[in-house]
């Protein structure tokens, strides 16, 4: 099969194709936007599941449907076994296709991305597809950006399961939880403060075994806790991402990924949680404090950048109670919020993440 598709804005629709149908060759029509690094993403991803898919890109005038018409009549002489993805694309490009396929009887189908299944728009066609799911790094490459492990613990970056590790994640949560404000108030800038909430923190911690010493001879569990006490939401990031481990809904993840938009590192966001599902991605915003509109719109603008119309998007707030403003632009941005985390058993927690 030659797989035939529109490039456009969505990078899942552009990839999902030829992962699922893994066909012989993809011919990816482009009108003004080049697919260079999307096309070199693709490949990789394609290369680590051994498929061979021949990835194919040929430049198309989109403003003219005899233009439009001529190139995939081109490409259909080359490939007489052309089979096309109307799932993108413009008007002319649909319009095209369509009368391609009708003139050489070829077939036209649609992609569900999220139920990874392929219809057949004008026969009774029934395709045979592969499960597929692709990992937080592949997510990101595909929609042109990359993903930095650079000055994050290993556990944060690990998808696998470590009792050892989940453990101490536990043990430091369940302290940060029983009073936020005095957590952050131990770990920010002045964490060598000796106000009676700050000495408290410090003392559970103590007590807990999880450090030893004070101010600046104080000495840590294990690198695990040091990071885990680096930054005031780190704690929580952490036991969301454990709990996110426990949904087993998921399929990779990874803790404070920063995420480089043009790969030279000129534009970057950090995800306190970022996990895939499938070919789709959820991106989780975890805040220990307060709040504002503006979590809001960088946690959309973000997802959608790296997550496209699929992104998932949650904002997890330990204590912080949105008035009803916050509540409903965070309803019209499509971002689930997860309230009074600090009060949730674990099971709970699991179970808002996946719901």
């Amino acid at each position: 099969m030659t797989l035939v598709e529109f490039f456009d804005e969505e990078a899942i629709d552009n990839a999902v194709g030829a992962l699922l149908l893994r066909p012989e060759r993809l011919v990816v029509l482009y009108g003004e936007s080049r697919c260079d690094s999307f096309r070199e993403a693709l490949d990789k991803v394609l290369g680590k599941r051994n498929i061979k898919t021949e990835i194919l890109a040929e430049r198309v005038d989109t403003g003219s449907v005899d233009a439009a018409k001529a190139k995939i009549e081109e490409v259909v002489s080359r490939f007489p076994d052309c089979d096309f993805d109307v799932t993108g694309g413009n008007d002319i490009m649909l319009v095209a296709m369509g009368e391609i396929a009708k003139k050489y009887n070829l077939p036209l189908h649609c992609v569900d991305a999220k139920k990874q299944a392929v219809i057949a728009v004008n026969s009774d066609q029934k395709y045979e597809t592969n499960d597929v799911y692709i990992s937080v790094n592949e997510l990101i490459s595909l929609h042109g950006g990359c993903c930095s492990n650079e000055s994050r613990e290993k556990e944060a970056c690990r998808w696998e399961r470590n009792p050892d590790a989940e453990k101490d994640i536990e043990a430091v949560w369940d302290i940060c939880r029983k009073d936020p404000a005095a957590w952050n108030a131990a770990m920010g800038k002045a964490r060598g403060s000796k106000t009676d909430k700050s000495v408290s923190v410090w003392a559970r911690l103590k007590k807990a075994g999880l450090v030893k010493g004070s101010g600046e001879g104080v000495r840590y569990k294990n690198d695990l806790v040091r990071y885990l006490l680096s930054r005031q939401g780190t704690a929580l990031e952490m036991y969301t991402f454990i709990c996110a481990k426990e949904a087993q809904t998921f399929d990779d993840g990874q803790s404070g990924a920063l995420l480089d938009w043009k790969g030279r590192r000129e534009v970057e966001n950090e995800i306190d949680v970022l996990l895939t599902r499938g070919v789709t991605g959820c991106f989780i915003s975890c805040k220990n404090g307060m709040v504002d509109s503006n979590e809001l719109y960088k946690l959309n603008t973000v997802a959608t950048r790296f997550g496209g119309r699929y992104a998932e998007k949650i904002l997890v707030l330990s204590s912080f109670e949105p008035d009803r403003s916050f509540v409903e632009r965070a309803n019209e941005l499509g971002i689930k919020i997860i309230k009074n985390a600090r009060h949730l058993q674990k099971k709970d927690f699991v179970k808002r993440l996946i719901q």
